[in-house]
């Protein structure tokens, strides 16, 4: 869903398959690809190459609003710098439309290592890169690994903790937002029994 009170930026893009006829979409919001591929493989082809209505004229040209008198379900917002390529853009290009390039970088390379059996504090970066984005943590179990990396191991038995870094930057006054999670064991003192 597009967050509710705040600007966000929505791509979608279509690929054109002279071979299949069909084209495959993908939808981004703020930077991350949502297309929901859950219901059949193929439910993001469509079999319509829009490039051929490029200059056409038509009164199918809407944003925001179903072309069908009965749905109801148009959008409430407002809508600002809309753009139509005469190609599929791709991941890279959309994070450099949005101001994201920096903060996808940084999702890419966070890497808190071997997380498959923890003994000791980790350490949870905050600050990543020079281009200000920054890191906050938490944790599904802050008892065993808490938000600043310090480690409490169990007595008895190892126990799996998810760490979720929710990556911020700030561009153009407009804050954008991408999570990560890991998932560590933490080694008890007594280990799990094989």
């Amino acid at each position: 869903k597009i967050p509710v009170g705040t600007w966000a930026h929505v791509a979608v893009t279509f690929n054109w398959d002279d071979a299949t006829s069909t084209a495959a979409a993908k939808i981004y919001l703020n930077g991350a690809d949502v297309t929901n591929y859950t219901a059949t493989p193929s439910a993001n082809s469509l079999p319509y190459n829009p490039s051929l209505s490029l200059g056409a004229s038509t009164l199918n040209n809407y944003l925001g609003i179903s072309r069908w008198g009965q749905d109801t379900n148009g959008f409430n917002g407002t809508i600002d710098d809309v753009r139509r390529y005469n190609r599929a853009l791709t991941a890279t290009d959309i994070h450099t439309l949005n101001g994201m390039a920096e903060l996808n970088k940084q999702w890419t390379n966070l890497d808190l290592g071997d997380l498959s059996a923890v003994t000791a504090n980790i350490t949870l970066p905050t600050a990543l890169g020079t281009n200000g984005v920054t890191a906050r943590w938490a944790s599904s179990k802050p008892a065993l690994i808490d938000t600043m990396g310090v480690v409490t191991r169990p007595d008895m038995y190892n126990k799996s903790v998810t760490l979720t870094a929710t990556l911020s930057q700030t561009v153009g006054g407009k804050m954008y937002t991408m999570t990560k999670t890991f998932t560590a064991k933490v080694m008890g003192i007594t280990p799990t029994p094989d």
